[in-house]
């Protein structure tokens, strides 16, 4: 019994021979003098067993076996950028313990859920399911590089990978749309200008905007055509 043992022969047993017992005086700063030159004082130690501070550090690691946690022990883990599968072995049983829990609560917590939601009105007939978070920190450039590669070999579709990327896929493509139509209406509107700006160059060569070229991309001023170009302002 480990723990026995460290309770009563935690402190050193002081034992001698050579002088009598009133003489012996053990108290912290009390010198101990002897009589006789064959006196002598020694302490009872342990040799085998291990100090009071291994014994804690035992107890500590093991209670992190039984809950199932890792020890954040500065000194034996490597601080710094882990990457995430580092970090997936390191966390192990820690992320099962996690993933049992869920396991066990999850089908609960949505069974409750529904039962809310029916009493608030909204039907016998909603389905709840729960998303769960990765328990780990996600590292931007591995998950950028997996979903790449997933949507590239077409096992996983765009909609997929904005889900995962937490982007909302239906308000994303409206933006998407409107920025197309948006380039779209200015390159009409370019085409426009250009064609108006080389009918009126047959007049004068240049067509002036007032106010930087009102609804044209980059604020252009004024626009030189071909014909401007000719001496004389004729075309060859």
């Amino acid at each position: 019994n480990i723990n026995r043992i460290q309770r009563l022969f935690a402190h050193p047993i002081p034992w001698g021979y050579g002088f009598a017992q009133k003489d012996l005086s053990v108290e912290p700063g009390k010198a101990i003098l002897a009589g006789t030159e064959k006196a002598a004082l020694q302490y009872l130690q342990m040799a085998s067993d291990p100090s009071a501070q291994g014994f804690l550090q035992f107890l500590v690691q093991s209670f992190y076996e039984i809950v199932r946690v890792p020890e954040m022990n500065p000194g034996e883990v490597q601080m710094g950028a882990q990457s995430g599968f580092a970090l997936r072995i390191l966390y192990s049983d820690l992320l099962e313990k996690t993933q049992t829990k869920r396991r066990l609560y999850g089908e609960v917590l949505e069974e409750v859920s529904r039962r809310a939601l029916e009493m608030m009105g909204h039907g016998r007939d909603v389905e709840v399911s729960i998303d769960w978070q990765e328990p780990l920190p996600i590292m931007e450039t591995e998950q950028a590089s997996a979903l790449g590669f997933d949507l590239s070999t077409g096992i996983v579709s765009k909609e997929t990978v904005a889900n995962r990327r937490g982007y909302d896929y239906g308000v994303e493509q409206e933006k998407i749309k409107a920025e197309r139509q948006e380039a779209a209406q200015q390159e009409m509107n370019l085409g426009a200008f250009a064609l108006a700006n080389y009918e009126q160059g047959k007049t004068g060569g240049l067509l002036p905007l007032s106010g930087g070229a009102q609804g044209l991309p980059g604020g252009l001023g004024e626009v030189q055509t071909p014909i401007q170009a000719v001496p004389g302002g004729k075309p060859q």
